[in-house]
């Protein structure tokens, strides 16, 4: 199962890259109307 989070929401970032928030979304699924961040999206 890939690793899922909401648009917008924060990344924990890796090596020397910084958090950053998510600007992808999958219309198709949402949580409270927020689109689903999946796994290979930016």
């Amino acid at each position: 199962m890939p690793a899922v989070t909401l648009k917008g929401r924060k990344c924990t970032g890796h090596g020397c890259w910084p958090a950053r928030p998510s600007i992808e979304g999958e219309p198709r699924f949402t949580v409270g109307g927020i689109p689903v961040h999946l796994q290979d999206h930016a």
